[in-house]
């Protein structure tokens, strides 16, 4: 009795099989569909980018800052209400809600990734900023009002959206 080697005679199958199929593919689009690694090069390419909004939503607290005696801060808790932050991080905007009202957006933000808090921060104009730590989920907006520089002891809000949920 004569012994067959299974892998040549496997392999010389899948080979005979693969050649009587059809015919040889004509350019790189008909390959990928054959091949099934991709539907087609061409109609991906020229399909244009979506934008893609992040929105974060929830219950958030509004206080309010003083300086009191030895430079420390007070908060005084103003308002709860909802509020949303919508970002757009294809154009850069961000947008701040709360209780169905715009607090303020701003077409030009820079963030930055901060590993020590375990979040991400953002940075505006006029004497606004925010950030997100993720592990605690928490959002905190700040916004000094425009008191930069003044000897009132008044010196903004802060906004911390916590436990939100995103999109």
């Amino acid at each position: 009795m004569a012994k067959f080697n299974t892998a040549a005679l496997f392999i010389s199958i899948l080979l005979a099989i693969g050649c009587t199929q059809g015919k040889k593919p004509e350019n790189q689009a008909e390959l990928a569909r054959a091949t099934n690694q991709q539907s087609s090069i061409k109609e991906h390419a020229e399909e244009p980018l979506r934008e893609k909004l992040v929105i974060y939503s929830g219950n958030c607290i509004q206080y309010r800052r003083e300086l009191v005696e030895g430079n420390k801060i007070q908060y005084s808790e103003v308002s709860r209400a909802f509020s949303k932050i919508v970002i757009n991080p294809k154009t850069r905007k961000f947008t701040f809600f709360y209780n169905d009202q715009m607090v303020f957006t701003n077409d030009d933000y820079m963030s930055y990734i901060d590993d020590m808090q375990g979040g991400e921060g953002f940075t505006f104009i006029a004497g606004l900023s925010a950030f997100n730590q993720i592990p605690e989920k928490t959002f905190r907006i700040f916004d000094d009002a425009g008191t930069y520089g003044s000897n009132e002891p008044f010196i903004g809000y802060e906004y911390i959206l916590t436990n939100y949920t995103i999109n």
